[in-house]
């Protein structure tokens, strides 16, 4: 059971996979279409053909068009489809058969019109119809003509329109047209002409991997056109007739040329010929040469019997001096002939033969012919026959044949007789080259008759005209392209001779000759003709050709620019539309150049439209032959909307230039090059330049400070990249700030930088005195703490000082240790009141931003360091360090005071912004860490560059901020603090900072919950040392030689004394700056260092060192002060040499090192 179950299973298999699906185009009559409900066409039948006593069963549906029909087969919803014409798109979706048909187009056109032989020599205003829904009308949509193109629903009305000149012509498959022609019965008045190039493979589709359906479908095929089958289906559909016309070269004329030349040589070389032979060789020889016939009778003894002559005269004139009568021919002959003669006689004895001839070549070119025969055996007749002539004629015969036939297969064409019976046409003879041009030896085509080369002529070719003949010429000629054996296309011209008898042609002699290379040439000389028309036709400048003045011809480009659209060619005149200014000197040029030929460019000159409006022109006039006339060619450019545009160009960039020169910004425009092309009224008069003189120049040789944005010209130009540089300062321009902003200009496909330079030092100081401000607001903050601590400062130093005081009045002495316990005491609340003063100045010091290797952790150390001392005490204080330097390129003043700002707001959140009654205080925990950046996270967080960043977290636990405040908080003097409390400028600073120092703030909130603020900066990566604020303990260098030391407080005057001596310098001392030069006047040879106060009545310390200066420019001095950002310190140090800082108060060890550094020239500032 499972066997037989198996079995039928693979046959109901193999019944349902024979079932076919095929389609049809439903609109694509004759081919296919649909009646009713069945399927009619030339390919539904040659379907049916080919599947007819096959196991498939066919089942047909119609499609609307090909390409749907092509979209079903791909998705499998088909297996056939019934016609296809083969593209490139449809051919990646469907295989399709072996070609089975074509369709052809050709031309309807009235046969009085000579003036037109193809689709090209129409022109743009007249119309061709064509069917609609055709493939005539799908492929003529795709071609380049000017013609008007009309869609026709009815083909007998359009062939009727030709006639009524509505049409120029109708164009259409073949079989449609000639259908047409024939029921309105307009033969005699319409032609067709042959579109060859339109003519279209037509195929079967198949499915994509049907294998054996695809060599299924071509064996059948190849079997029904060699049946006939697809020869009946195309009469009968297409009207295509089984004895289709062909057209040749005939080269029959050389042909007989040659024979006739070839026939003249033989005759005179014959006629050349000496008869007169030698007479001094053998009696045989004498009677060669004497007698061209001479017979003798011979018995069985080979005895002369008799001797006979053909010339009764000739013979007498001979008789009496030679007689051969009696004679052996042997002594006459010769060995070698008489024994030719023996075997000759022998052989016709013993076979009973009574004749037999042979040839015998007697000696140097000469020939005989022996003819024996005899009757009764007893005696021969022997005709001996001189042939030599006839011999030496017949070589040369042979040989000029083989010279004919070797000229006949080594010229290019190949030569052809044909033989024609009824409808039947064979070769007669082909020469060999035949191969030479088709690819197929002779023997193919005369093995298998004419249809044989028929069937290598393209289908497209063999159209109703073809191999129709003129019974009236001498010649045929016809044109038509074959498909050779590999598959080119050549094209062939055969010229033909017909041979008739009574009438009727027998035979065909001609030439097939391929003229695939004068056709290209021609095509190529066509298409150079239709180009050179098409571009003047269709050029955008006017143009004329004159000859001695005259007007030849304009295209219709200048009709257009002048008006004259409907007048002729030679009635147009070079004086009226030329101004009376400027045609004189057109004439003296046009003059010139008949003497001297050479091109004339841009010559401007006034035309006058027919309208009479004035117009501008621009003419280039060249020499030309036009018509073998030495001429002339002039291109006219209508130039008055160019001028116009001009002009309004012109206003416009007046225009954009008085906008560009009226903006506060200075703009640089620079080329691809870098080189200036643009500087507006800003930029040079900041910069002091010309714009004139600078264009052209490299911007960083104009303004060297912009070299260091060099580095960034390819990335804005190549790729299209903006960048902004804050607080930029020009070489010549110190005071002053700068935004640089670097950015792309495209315009007519050139590129440009443009460099903006926008003054920002009025913002900057604002937001300078902005900063300041906020930072004496956290001053004020800080202040109850520092006051605090500051008066315990003092409180030890005083009391520790009255403790000495009353121990000394009561004992009169200290001892040694009691003293050195109270100094130690003294000393350590001087460095804390010291350091105190150091964060107060910190804080409220007015300092540029400048960028230098910081360690995070030191600045956080130093800001707990003062927020311990002055934050309420109920706020707990934890910092957690990273192990290693957080090191990060930054301002150390405005990393100090971000951070400060961001621990005074979070010791108010959990402070004094507390409601009434609720208890203050909490935990401020400031952690550094290490954050790596991917760039997920960049994209997400608008972070520009990806990598290693340093975080900076501080988190408190105080009364937190709410969702609709969160997005206002670095919004500038937005607060939730009370008025009195807070100025909202502190959070908006940390964001500015930390956005020009390249990083982000990100904050999480929640009332009641607390806050939490992260800052990400970029790492740091570089090897250079950090800033360190902590001053090394060093050991106190000995110096030598003479100090003045200049201070208005005694108290610093005494103390400087003492420490200086104790180094081992001498010391003069003056409590101001005049005294000061007093002494120095005096003392200055004796004077090595001067130690000069900055701050002091009566005469300044500035006023003082210029004072000095004066007397001796190279005295060395130290400055001195409380406030280094003085401007007065900052003035002098910034502008001399030899001049040094320390800052008060100073130890003994920080001043020695100072004073022994000054001796050896190493100045600190």
């Amino acid at each position: 059971m499972l066997r037989l179950f198996l079995i039928l299973f693979l046959l109901s298999s193999s019944l349902i996979s024979k079932n076919l699906k095929v389609l049809f185009p439903e609109n694509l009559y004759p081919f296919s279409s649909k009646k009713g409900d069945n399927s009619i066409g030339f390919s539904i039948d040659l379907i049916n053909k080919i599947f007819e006593n096959s196991e498939y069963k066919l089942q047909f549906e119609s499609v609307i068009s090909v390409d749907k029909g092509v979209e079903i087969v791909n998705k499998g919803g088909a297996d056939l489809l019934s016609t296809i014409i083969i593209s490139d798109n449809r051919s990646k979706k469907i295989d399709y058969s072996d070609v089975y048909s074509h369709i052809k187009f050709h031309l309807a056109k009235r046969s009085r019109d000579k003036d037109f032989l193809s689709l090209n020599d129409i022109d743009s205003d007249e119309v061709v119809g064509v069917q609609y829904g055709s493939y005539s009308l799908q492929y003529l949509k795709n071609l380049d003509y000017n013609f008007k193109l009309e869609p026709i629903l009815d083909i007998d009305s359009a062939i009727v329109s030709l006639g009524n000149r509505r049409l120029k012509a109708v164009f259409g498959e073949l079989h449609v047209l000639d259908n047409s022609i024939s029921r309105t019965g307009l033969r005699d008045k319409v032609n067709l002409i042959s579109e060859s190039v339109f003519c279209k493979s037509i195929r079967i589709g198949i499915q994509k991997n049907r294998e054996e359906l695809y060599t299924f479908i071509n064996r059948r095929l190849e079997f029904l056109k060699n049946d006939g089958c697809i020869e009946f289906l195309e009469k009968k559909w297409l009207n295509i007739n089984d004895e289709e016309k062909s057209s040749f070269f005939s080269f029959f004329d050389l042909l007989t040329f040659i024979t006739i030349v070839v026939v003249l040589v033989l005759m005179h070389k014959i006629l050349k010929k000496n008869i007169n032979r030698r007479n001094d060789i053998n009696l045989f020889k004498l009677i060669s040469q004497v007698l061209p016939i001479c017979i003798i009778e011979i018995d069985r003894n080979y005895n002369i019997l008799n001797e006979f002559s053909p010339s009764e005269s000739f013979y007498k004139s001979s008789k009496e001096s030679i007689s051969l009568t009696g004679k052996n021919i042997k002594d006459i002959f010769g060995s070698d002939l008489f024994n030719k003669i023996f075997k000759v006689i022998k052989f016709l004895d013993t076979r009973k033969l009574h004749e037999q001839s042979f040839e015998f070549f007697v000696e140097e070119n000469i020939f005989t012919e022996f003819s024996i025969s005899t009757k009764n055996h007893k005696s021969y007749f022997i005709l001996i026959r001189d042939i030599t002539q006839h011999h030496i004629t017949e070589m040369e015969f042979k040989e000029d044949r083989d010279k004919y036939k070797s000229m006949i297969n080594n010229i290019s064409a190949s030569v052809f007789r044909i033989e024609t019976k009824g409808t039947k046409s064979r070769y007669l003879f082909l020469s060999d080259n035949i191969e030479s041009i088709t690819g197929y030896n002779k023997e193919y085509f005369i093995s298998n008759s004419f249809s044989a080369y028929k069937s290598i002529i393209l289908p497209e070719d063999q159209g109703d005209e073809f191999f129709i003949f003129d019974t009236n010429v001498k010649e045929n000629l016809f044109e038509y392209r074959v498909r050779t054996k590999k598959g080119k296309v050549k094209w062939i011209q055969e010229h033909i001779k017909l041979v008739k008898d009574d009438g009727e042609i027998l035979i065909f002699d001609g030439v097939y000759l391929d003229i695939t290379e004068r056709k290209r040439i021609e095509s190529d000389l066509k298409q150079s003709k239709s180009i050179y028309r098409t571009i003047i036709e269709n050029s955008t400048e006017g143009i004329i050709v004159l000859e001695r003045g005259n007007i030849l011809y304009v295209n219709s480009v200048f009709r257009n620019i002048t008006g004259y659209n409907n007048e002729r060619d030679e009635d147009i005149v070079l004086s009226k539309i030329i101004s009376k200014k400027d045609i004189e000197h057109l004439n003296e040029i046009l003059l010139r150049l008949t003497f001297k030929p050479m091109n004339v460019k841009n010559l401007v000159v006034n035309m006058i439209h027919k309208n009479g409006n004035t117009l501008w022109a621009e003419l280039n006039i060249t020499p030309i032959k036009w018509k073998d006339k030495n001429s002339v060619m002039i291109f006219v450019t209508d130039q008055t909307q160019k001028r116009k545009n001009e002009k309004a160009i012109i206003r416009i960039r007046e225009h954009q230039s008085y906008i560009l020169n009226t903006i506060s910004q200075g703009l640089i425009s620079v080329d691809n090059k870098g080189r200036i092309t643009h500087t507006n009224l800003v930029v040079d008069k900041l910069f002091n330049l010309d714009s004139n003189k600078v264009r052209g120049n490299l911007y960083f040789d104009i303004i060297p400070s912009l070299e260091v944005f060099h580095k960034y010209f390819f990335e804005v130009i190549d790729e299209n990249r903006r960048f902004e540089f804050s607080k930029f300062k020009f070489d010549n321009l110190e005071n002053k700030y700068f935004t640089i902003k670097l950015f792309k200009l495209l315009y007519d496909q050139n590129s440009e930088m443009i460099i903006q330079i926008d003054d920002v030092t009025e913002i900057e100081n604002k937001e300078l005195q902005l900063i300041q401000a906020q930072k004496m607001e956290t001053i004020g903050t800080l202040a109850g703490g520092l006051a605090h601590d500051f008066n315990n400062v003092l409180g030890g130093i005083v009391g520790t000082l009255s403790f000495m005081k009353f121990k000394l009045n009561r004992n009169g002495e200290l001892n040694r240790e009691d003293l050195n316990k109270h100094i130690e005491t003294l000393e350590k609340a001087g460095q804390s009141a010291t350091e105190m003063v150091k964060q107060l100045l910190t804080l409220s010091r007015k300092q540029e931003s400048a960028l230098a290797p910081v360690d995070l952790n030191k600045t956080v150390n130093h800001v707990v360091k003062i927020i311990r001392s002055s934050f309420d005490r109920s706020v707990e204080i934890k910092p957690v360090m990273l192990g290693t330097p957080a090191k990060i390129n930054a301002d150390p003043v405005q990393i100090e005071q971000t951070v400060l700002n961001l621990c005074v707001n979070a010791c108010h959140a959990m402070t004094i912004m507390r409601g009434e009654n609720v208890r203050w205080g909490g935990i401020l925990k400031i952690v550094t860490e290490k954050f790596f950046v991917d760039p997920d996270f960049a994209k997400e967080n608008g972070i520009k560059i990806s990598g290693d960043y340093i975080s900076l977290t501080i988190e408190d636990n105080g009364v937190g901020i709410s969702k609709e405040n969160l997005s206002k908080i670095f919004d500038p003097f937005f607060t939730t603090k009370d008025k009195d409390k807070g100025t909202g400028l502190g959070l908006a600073m940390v964001y500015s900072i930390v956005e020009q120092h390249g990083g982000i703030i990100k904050v999480d909130s929640e009332l009641s919950v607390g806050t939490k603020v992260k800052i990400l900066i970029p790492a740091y990566e570089a090897n250079e040392d950090v800033i360190d604020l902590k001053d090394e303990e060093e050991d106190i260098p000995l110096g030598l030689g003479t100090v003045l030391v200049v201070d208005d407080q005694e108290i610093m005057r005494i103390t400087s004394r003492g420490i200086l001596e104790e180094c081992g310098y001498s010391v003069i001392t003056a409590n101001n700056g005049q005294e000061a030069i007093d002494v120095f006047e005096e003392n200055g040879d004796k004077i090595d260092l001067i130690l000069l106060d900055m701050v002091m009545p009566i005469l300044s310390g500035k006023e003082a060192f210029k004072k000095i200066r004066e007397i001796d420019p190279t005295q060395k001095i130290i400055l001195t002060s409380g406030f280094k950002q003085d401007h007065r310190v900052q003035s002098v140090l910034s502008e001399n040499d030899n001049v040094g800082y320390i800052q008060k108060p100073f130890t003994i060890e920080t001043l020695s090192k100072t004073m022994k550094d000054a001796t050896e020239n190493k100045f600190y500032t």
